[in-house]
């Protein structure tokens, strides 16, 4: 390896470092952050160098979690996630694979981990689960200001029950919630991994740029296929709670779409890439705001797009 390249190496190490350290802030934004840097960091690392290179990066996250850590199986357990992720993005852009390619790597690996996690903290010294307890208290806050806004208006029975609808609730959709998080991690480490790979002149014309992410059509026609038999299946049984969770996920994956379909749209009209930017954050809050329809709709838009290539549709007029 070249001086230049054993230069760029170390600074990259030492970024790997502050990063990794930077992962276990206390606060919580900040930590997701350095996180999401590092994968991407290490995907970088995954493209540059020689795989063994990359395994001695791959040490040294270790051996920094290890140094706050102090313990060996703590620190392994921390920096799985972040390794497989990073190298994730990395072999795909080797392979010139798809970004949903990496992107479905990455949601499944973090999803596996925040599982484990789960399983691994679930358990209080009491031995009731350290999830249900939180849940319960958050409950307990909940009836207190249900009764204190609605007085003698709702009866002790009337308001247990809402809270226990709401439990059931919220603990039916954790699954979809832990998916959806792991989505959104991974688009972020994907983003910044491609940002990393443009300052350091990396070819990235294999990594399809937001504008022309786009669902194949088997995969549109099933989303609409799940909303359909959502509407037939019984209350209160396990499967549909199951394909509750699994429409939740499938209808954000498409909202990315839509998000997609609609900077496609914006590029005839908005030639600064950080205006579009701009644009879709602001779809994108006042969509989760009003959750319902905007959201919905911006999903169908991805749905419809992937059966009918509307974007194509679009050019040829």
């Amino acid at each position: 390896m070249s001086g230049k390249l054993i230069k760029e190496y170390l600074l990259t190490s030492v970024f790997l470092v502050l990063l990794t350290l930077g992962s276990l802030l206390p606060f919580t934004v900040l930590r997701f952050l350095c996180e999401a840097l590092t994968i991407a960091l290490f995907g970088y690392t995954a493209t540059k160098f020689h795989y063994g290179y990359v395994a001695c990066a791959g040490a040294l996250i270790v051996a920094t979690l290890l140094l706050m850590a102090q313990d060996l199986i703590l620190a392994v357990y921390l920096a799985l996630p972040i390794v497989l992720c990073g190298l994730t993005l990395g072999i795909c852009k080797n392979l010139s694979r798809s970004p949903l390619a990496a992107l479905s790597g990455m949601t499944v690996i973090r999803t596996l981990s925040m599982t484990a996690s789960v399983k691994l903290a679930g358990t209080a010294e009491n031995g009731q689960n350290i999830f249900e307890e939180a849940l319960l208290e958050s409950g307990e806050m909940y009836k207190t200001a249900l009764s204190t806004a609605y007085g003698t208006t709702l009866s002790e029975t009337e308001i247990n029950g809402i809270i226990s609808e709401t439990i059931s609730a919220v603990t039916a959709l954790i699954p979809s919630a832990m998916i959806l998080f792991s989505i959104a991690i991974s688009v972020l480490c994907f983003y910044l991994f491609k940002r990393i790979c443009m300052m350091k002149k990396e070819d990235v014309s294999m990594l399809l740029p937001f504008s022309e992410w786009r669902a194949e059509r088997g995969i549109g026609i099933l989303f609409f296929l799940l909303l359909l038999l959502e509407l037939f299946l019984p209350e209160n049984t396990l499967i549909r709670a199951a394909l509750l969770n699994v429409s939740v996920v499938v209808v954000f994956v498409f909202y990315l779409f839509g998000l997609s379909m609609l900077e496609h749209i914006l590029k005839k009209r908005v030639e600064k890439s950080f205006t579009r930017k701009l644009i879709l954050i602001g779809v994108s809050f006042v969509a989760f705001l009003m959750f319902g329809l905007p959201f919905f709709g911006i999903a169908i838009m991805g749905a419809a797009d992937a059966i009918l290539d509307l974007r194509q549709r679009k050019e040829n007029r």
